[in-house]
Order: C-alpha cells, then sequence, then structure tokens
C-alpha cells in the first residue's frame, strides 16, 4: 500500500452538504512524494462532481506536520472538534469518557 483515505458525504445546517476525509494515510517510507496531495486531490474532484459545498478533514491536535500537510493543500482552521464518548464507545476510547467534576469546582 502506498496511501490510502476514506471519505463520507452529509449535509450540516452551517454549509449544506459536505464531503470529509477520513484517515488519510501513506506509507512513511514514501512521504512527500505527492502521493497525500494526489488522495486529497481525488476526494475534492469528487465532492465537487457530486455538489458539495466545504470540503472538511478533521485531525488529532499536535501533529504539526499533519497540519502544515492540510494548510499547503488549502485547508483553513476553522474550529475545534470536541468528543465525547457514548456508553458504547467507552471502552474503545476511554480517553473521551467524562470524569465526573471535582467538588469545590465551578460547575
Amino acid at each position: 500500500m502506498v496511501g490510502v483515505s476514506g471519505f463520507w458525504t452529509g449535509i450540516q445546517l452551517w454549509c449544506g452538504k459536505y464531503i470529509e476525509a477520513d484517515h488519510v494515510v501513506v506509507d512513511t517510507t514514501l512521504r512527500r512524494l505527492g502521493t497525500g496531495s494526489r488522495l486529497m486531490a481525488w476526494i475534492e474532484a469528487e465532492g465537487e462532481r457530486i455538489g458539495c459545498a466545504v470540503f472538511r478533514i478533521a485531525m488529532v491536535l499536535g501533529k504539526e506536520p499533519t497540519h502544515q500537510f492540510y494548510v499547503r493543500n488549502g485547508f483553513f482552521d476553522d474550529g475545534l472538534l470536541m468528543v465525547k464518548a457514548l456508553s458504547r464507545g467507552a471502552a474503545e476510547f476511554p480517553e473521551y469518557v467524562s470524569r465526573p467534576a471535582e467538588s469545590g469546582l465551578g460547575g
């Protein structure tokens, strides 16, 4: 495998129909050869073809090379994705399980 990405489409009130890339991955030994940019260009073209208004990507904070890749490919910072595990996902995503607030703190 050289590179892979999934994508999905959806509709949100603020933008209408959108396309979102999911898990854009390129083999570490083959990075910086344009594969990721070609994957993103294909997803963008698919979004145009099916009438999407926006192309979105979510990424994990603190990955500066990844952030710069998306900036180079024309993306803009537009917020922060917040995550909360529901009961079905608690075991798989313990880092997103809500903890009770400590007593004495606001709220």
